[in-house]
């Protein structure tokens, strides 16, 4: 009797300890073997591995235990993964298909929140595709006003979503969702900006990782706020020469952060020329750093994108990371726009924007 009670008692303990996790279960269609694993987006850049499992006649099972809320990423062997949002006592459902990504049904609160945002954008690029096939056709029948309007509506659906996606995140600022967008994007942000969207989370929800993260983020956020002085940070030239921000001397400096393989800072590249040479004998300096890792690529890029302005790279990861945490720089095309005394004016504006600027910055 008192073995029985016992194997009753320990079948009770591991069930409770199953289902006091996470389980994820995986369909695989089209791929009978392989490997699932997840690991844990951390916000120093490292990742740890979670748990692993093997692909079995198109199934797998993964199943584990978080201190509390926690960004994951599902990867499953030759395919596209998912971002998941663990919680203890929730199962989530996926479903992996050749060259699109994983579906993921069930989970808790949150991963039903990142569903939901993730429509929002969905809804806008099926949209846009309609859009433009719109412009084809009138392109080729050479109708002006039909282009203009699309472009109209365009700028419409662009400007809804937006705002939608916006008030989306007010509306569940208090959720772990919202808080590791939030982190995910602060570094882009102003200061205010941040502050205000980091007060609607709870104090249990800024004791967790990504708000620590938002937390020391923040006096590096005051330093590159309007008004604020830089850092100054020295990087080497093309030709070998080591340079210092602040031993650059203008009146007005364009600190432009980018790279060979980002698109739109390759644009941007070429809508700045004729403003430099417009305005350069006038104060106006621009000090790009790339963040490209080979040499060969990032002399290739300013040859062919005919950058006369002064040029700097680290070409390591370690000094790159400082950088962009000093600077703000959470996406590509990034910049800053500094007076002589290295006083921020403005934060990742446009080339249409600085075309604006840049005359009455140099009359003063």
């Amino acid at each position: 009797m008192k073995k029985i009670t016992y194997y009753i008692l320990l079948s009770g303990i591991l069930i409770y300890s199953c289902s006091s996790g996470y389980t994820i279960n995986g369909t695989v269609e089209k791929q009978d073997q392989g490997e699932a694993f997840i690991t844990k987006e951390a916000y120093n850049g490292t990742n740890d591995t979670l748990a692993k499992a093997k692909i079995e006649n198109g199934k797998f099972t993964l199943s584990g235990k978080v201190d509390g809320p926690t960004i994951a990423y599902l990867a499953v062997s030759n395919r596209i993964g998912a971002i998941l949002y663990l919680e203890n006592k929730a199962v989530y459902q996926v479903t992996s298909k050749p060259r699109e990504a994983c579906t993921v049904e069930g989970g808790g609160k949150d991963q039903q929140l990142s569903s939901d945002y993730i429509q929002l954008n969905t809804k806008l690029y099926k949209e846009l595709q309609k859009l433009g096939r719109g412009f084809a056709q009138a392109g080729n029948s050479g109708d002006t006003l039909k282009r203009n309007e699309l472009l109209r509506r365009q700028k419409e659906l662009i400007e809804n979503t937006e705002l939608a996606k916006k008030q989306f995140l007010e509306k569940h600022g208090n959720s772990f969702f919202v808080l590791h967008d939030l982190a995910r994007r602060a570094l882009g942000m102003g200061i205010d900006e941040v502050k205000v969207a980091f007060n609607r989370c709870s104090d249990e929800l800024k004791a967790t990782e990504p708000g620590r993260y938002i937390i020391s983020l923040l006096p590096k956020l005051a330093k590159i706020a309007i008004g604020a002085t830089v850092p100054d940070f020295t990087s080497t030239t093309p030709e070998g020469k080591k340079i210092s921000l602040f031993g650059i001397k203008a009146k007005v400096k364009l600190i432009d952060f980018w790279s060979s393989t980002c698109g739109l800072c390759r644009r941007e590249n070429r809508h700045y020329l004729p403003i430099y040479e417009k305005y350069h004998s006038q104060g106006f300096e621009i000090v790009a750093y790339s963040f490209d890792k080979k040499r060969d690529l990032w002399l290739k890029a300013m040859a062919e994108d005919g950058m006369p302005w002064t040029q700097v790279s680290d070409l390591s990861d370690p000094k790159m990371k400082v950088v962009k945490e000093n600077y703000g720089v959470w996406s590509l095309p990034a910049n800053l726009l500094v007076d002589e005394n290295n006083q921020v004016i403005a934060r990742n504006i446009s080339s249409e924007e600085l075309k604006e600027l840049l005359p009455k910055l140099l009359r003063k």
